[in-house]
């Protein structure tokens, strides 16, 4: 391979990552675990609407002291229990089985869940820095400064 080859290999390659890099999260759309009414616009609004239906996923990261890939476990349980017609309530008392601890939900239950690729992270912080008592204004006031 001559050196204009290389380099011209060289700057496809950066030029695929600082792509991958930049992402294009815009259109992207979330789906709440519980909550009816369609996709959402942003992961904010999706933990919003889901906890008007009294599944807060904040609360439970902070309560439960989740990390990262335990939180990832437990959208990916309450996706299942939602799927299978379950109300947030009835999943909340499924997770005292603590079968949602299981490896088998680290496969995404949705395929493409866009919840799972943006929120865990953003997710574990939140919870770090939230006050142990938050009502949908406190969190939806918080998920905005985040953006």
């Amino acid at each position: 391979m001559s050196a204009s080859e290389s380099s011209e290999s060289e700057f496809k390659e950066d030029q695929v990552w600082d792509d991958w890099e930049a992402g294009d999260d815009e259109g992207e759309l979330f789906y709440p675990i519980f909550a009816s009414g369609g996709a959402c616009g942003s992961w904010q609004q999706c933990l919003v609407r889901d906890q008007t239906e009294g599944f807060d996923l904040l609360q439970l990261v902070r309560e439960l002291s989740l990390d990262f890939y335990d939180t990832i476990k437990l959208i990916n349980f309450a996706r299942r229990e939602a799927s299978l017609g379950h109300t947030p309530s009835e999943a909340l008392a499924c997770l005292e089985q603590g079968d949602w601890k299981s490896d088998v939900y680290l496969k995404p239950f949705m395929q493409d869940d866009a919840l799972l690729f943006q929120l865990p992270m953003e997710l574990e912080h939140l919870a770090q820095t939230q006050p142990d008592r938050c009502e949908e204004q406190d969190i939806s006031g918080s998920l905005a400064r985040v953006l």
